[in-house]
């Protein structure tokens, strides 16, 4: 009896390890298509070259480094209107997207710097003023 649960433990434990590197592995990303922009600083893609399309398809990418105004607060909904229509502008007018030091949050976010053109999307936004630096 003790051998058996000793294996069970093991098993799960290998199949939570094996889940963690499927998922977390977010090296080489590139995106195929981009689905929309949420706010300010996150976008829905479509990645290339995955092997499963559960963890490929519009997924959440959040920019890394910066704060944006939320939509929440009414004082700030023009802002985060222009915000992200400003997003949305920098993102179609992109010939070329890039994803550069990706990684994940606590919430299992997608963290990552984001090129258009090979300009960091992020210093655009806070040149422009409508992001500001994130202060952890």
């Amino acid at each position: 009896m003790r051998i058996l649960s000793l294996a069970w433990v093991c098993l799960v434990w290998s199949c939570f390890f094996c889940f963690l590197f499927l998922v977390i592995d977010v090296r080489g990303l590139e995106i195929k298509r981009v689905n929309s922009v949420r706010d300010g600083a996150t976008i829905f893609v479509d990645l290339k070259n995955c092997e499963n399309d559960i963890f490929c398809k519009n997924i959440a990418i959040q920019l890394s480094g910066i704060d944006v105004p939320i939509n929440e607060k009414k004082e700030n909904r023009e802002k985060a209107v222009a915000a992200r229509n400003y997003l949305s502008k920098i993102i179609n007018k992109a010939v070329y997207l890039e994803l550069k030091n990706c990684d994940r949050d606590v919430l299992f976010r997608l963290n990552c710097e984001i090129r258009a053109n090979g300009l960091s999307v992020s210093e655009i936004m806070i040149s422009t003023g409508h992001a500001r630096y994130y202060n952890d």
